[in-house]
């Protein structure tokens, strides 16, 4: 086998020396002379011997033209078959194992891996014998496509393998391969052996993989790597599509951005993008793509109708197709309930407790719902419903309030704490606080008088006040508290600092703290110009915006997946499913999906392809329900590098496994081929080498010695004279 066959047509060349030797004969006259007589019998003598040295010179000198031609055409060993894998004695249990992740659509040189792979199965099968037990296994997941079957019927499910394209997933190998086991463990034949077929990328090994070898290994299993990489190419994928608000509400802009990720040998400009909201498409500009290296693409729209709305994203094609798109929904809801609790009303504008808050969330909003209670409001009658609960300088929680407040934030409502001054910091951490069992993140020190300014924010990616890292240190320079109430925090508390004050002690501004599915925000200044004046700064505007839809109940259903992750959904309470179904919108095949738990909650496993899907079902009092679930490409196969030989194998040493380079470019499966060319140049050298001693030799015994040539001379004068 050659790497460059091509060049063998230079062979030709080899006869070169042969050609020479005939044109540069020469053509002697004869002439009858009394002294060659004499001659002839000499020449007699030696003519076979002199034959033989020409010819071996010829041989020599053509050899080594030969072997360079060889050497240039790059020859390799023939190595073992991809066939002769799977000859084993007797009957046997035989498990193929093939790779379906993203990667294998991976396109180059006209092919890809997945095609490498369905013409590397079809060999394997032809080693089978009619009375071997056959599995045929997809290593994304999913029942086996053929389990302990005929040869007969591993051979057709053959027409069906050619019919599925690969996952949008990366496999979990050590999932796989337990599958894998389970198979070859439910067989009675004392012979076992699998194929795992592979591009071989370096994402989804873990240490368990080692483990199942070393247990192949003691039960005396067999197995074949079957290598059917691909060169890669630059490529360019989508990250992510990401919702950038925590929570959209109809009418308002919502903050979307897409995350492109590029590995290119140079940039690009002026390409174009589509996007596809619901039904409508439209084409996007994208920004300069550089060769390597991460852009933002913004994508912020208004939605106008409430529900989940479906966003999808194409980039130009390249040579992985399968990551240039990427899906999302976001959920578009009506409206925000916000309750604000006041415990300091006056009549005079902005002199209520809450007025600023009230401005600071509402304005510009026509579905913030804002309903404003004082304490005396809240003792009369508990809340039932509220998306986001604030308590501004609320003097007294009673007892069944501290319940009331504490079930709807466990159940998932956000709560934002101010303090006042008619507010008793150890009676009301009391409380809301008691020892860390509360709802409070801290306890509430006595008030003091401040004397420093400025603000310093957190940088937290799951921050609340993650907006704020966006401004200016300056805009927080001059925040001048008027008097705070510290908050002290235990050694074992799981609270967060958010926001330091500028003092030279840099004491908590504001703690944050989960508190079930809810979050819990602890300010230690006042909500009114009472306590700072910051509330007339545009920044407490973005501050309390930010805080506000981070911490609003949010909807509890985790819809955007990335292939591979179960869809689950869980009924409200009394909530019972009485059928389910699902599909995904870009296939006509049902998904399965199933109730679980009594019927009080649903899950969904079958995500390895991306796209949209479509979850309904219907509860046992007859009412239908409907859910848009986005499944996005696992951008961990668009950046994984390809395993060497040697790290492939390395993951099963305890195994000794068999490894198989199925070189996809009609080269044909070999088995640890090896260049030979650096033997065929070795062999040149040698014979040039040759050539050189018997040429010096053969030309030293014919020319005549200086003794020699002396005498013949004077003789010759003699003779003339």
């Amino acid at each position: 086998m050659f790497l460059a066959p091509a060049l063998l047509g230079f062979l030709a060349l080899a006869s070169a020396p042969v050609i020479i030797h005939l044109l540069n004969r020469r053509q002697f006259e004869r002439v009858e002379w009394a002294p060659m007589r004499v001659l002839k019998l000499t020449i007699r003598r030696n003519r076979r011997k002199v034959q033989l040295e020409h010819w071996l010179l010829l041989a020599i000198r053509t050899l080594a033209v030969a072997a360079l031609i060889v050497a240039i055409a790059r020859p390799l060993s023939s190595g073992r078959t991809v066939t002769g894998l799977f000859e084993l004695p007797g009957r046997a249990a035989r498990v193929l194992l093939i790779d379906d992740s993203m990667s294998m659509a991976l396109e180059a040189g006209g092919t890809t891996p997945w095609a490498s792979a369905i013409d590397a199965a079809g060999e394997v099968l032809e080693q089978a014998g009619s009375g071997d037990e056959v599995s045929i296994v997809l290593a994304s997941g999913g029942e086996p496509l053929v389990r302990q079957a005929s040869l007969e019927t591993a051979q057709a499910a053959l027409a069906t393998l050619k019919s599925i394209e690969p996952s949008d997933r990366t496999v979990d190998w050590a999932e796989a391969l337990g599958r894998a086991e389970r198979l070859l463990e439910g067989s009675s034949l004392n012979v076992q052996s699998a194929a795992l077929v592979t591009d071989a990328q370096d994402v989804g090994w873990s240490a368990e993989v080692s483990n199942i070898a070393g247990r192949w290994a003691e039960a005396d299993r067999t197995l074949a790597l079957i290598d059917v990489q691909v060169p890669r190419t630059g490529n360019a994928w989508i990250e992510a599509i990401e919702q950038n608000d925590p929570i959209v509400l109809a009418g308002s802009p919502a903050l979307v951005s897409s995350v492109v990720e590029t590995q290119r040998d140079a940039a690009a400009t002026d390409e174009q993008a589509t996007l596809r909201i619901d039904d409508r498409e439209e084409t996007l500009r994208l920004p300069e793509l550089p060769a390597a290296g991460t852009v933002r693409v913004p994508l912020t729209r208004t939605f106008t109708g409430e529900g989940w709305r479906r966003l999808e994203l194409q980039l130009p094609p390249d040579a992985q197709p399968r990551d240039n798109q990427s899906f999302a929904v976001v959920e578009v809801r009506p409206e925000l309930t916000v309750v604000l609790v006041d415990g300091d009303v006056r009549s005079g504008p902005f002199q209520s407790e809450t007025d600023f808050l009230a401005l600071a969330l509402a304005a510009g909003y026509n579905r913030v719902n804002l309903r404003r209670l004082q304490p005396a409001d809240w003792a009369i009658e508990p809340i039932r419903e509220a998306d986001l609960l604030v308590l501004a300088n609320v003097a007294d929680v009673p007892a069944d309030r501290v319940a009331n407040l504490e079930q709807l934030v466990r159940g998932g409502a956000g709560l934002m704490v101010f303090p006042g001054d008619t507010v008793d910091p150890e009676s009301f951490s009391a409380a809301l606080y008691r020892d860390g069992e509360g709802v409070l993140p801290g306890r509430y020190g006595e008030s003091q008088a401040a004397e420093f300014a400025g603000l310093t924010v957190t940088q937290r990616s799951d921050s609340p006040l993650q907006a704020l890292s966006r401004l200016a240190p300056t805009a927080f320079a001059d925040i001048r508290p008027l008097r705070t109430f510290p908050l002290e925090v235990d050694e074992s508390s799981t609270a967060t600092v958010l926001a330091r004050w500028n003092d030279a002690e840099e004491t908590p501004a504001v703690l944050s703290q989960r508190f079930g599915k809810g979050t819990v925000l602890q300010w230690s200044i006042a909500a009114d110009r009472d306590g700072s004046n910051w509330p007339t700064q545009p920044s407490f505007v973005l501050a309390m915006r930010s805080a506000a839809l981070s911490l609003a109940r949010p909807t509890g259903v985790v819809a955007n997946l990335v292939a591979g992750e179960p869809f689950e959904l869980a009924f409200a309470d009394g909530e019972r499913g009485e059928t389910v179904e699902a599909s995904r919108l870009q296939s006509e095949q049902p998904i399965e999906v199933r109730l679980l738990d009594d019927r009080t909650r649903l899950q969904m496993t079958e995500t390895r392809r991306a796209g949209f899907y479509n979850v309904t079902w219907t509860l046992a009092n007859g009412t239908s329900r409907q859910q848009w679930v986005a499944v996005r490409p696992d951008a961990r196969e668009s950046s994984s590098a390809t395993l060497s030989r040697d790290d492939l194998v390395k993951q099963f040493a305890a195994l000794s496994p068999t490894y198989v380079s199925f070189a996809a470019a009609k080269t044909g499966p070999t088995e640890e081929a090896t260049e030979l060319w650096p033997y065929a140049v070795g062999a040149m050298l040698a014979l040039l080498l040759a050539d050189t001693l018997l040429s010096t030799w053969v030309d030293r015994r014919r020319r005549p010695s200086r003794a020699s040539e002396t005498p013949s001379a004077s003789h010759s004068g003699r003779v003339a004279a």
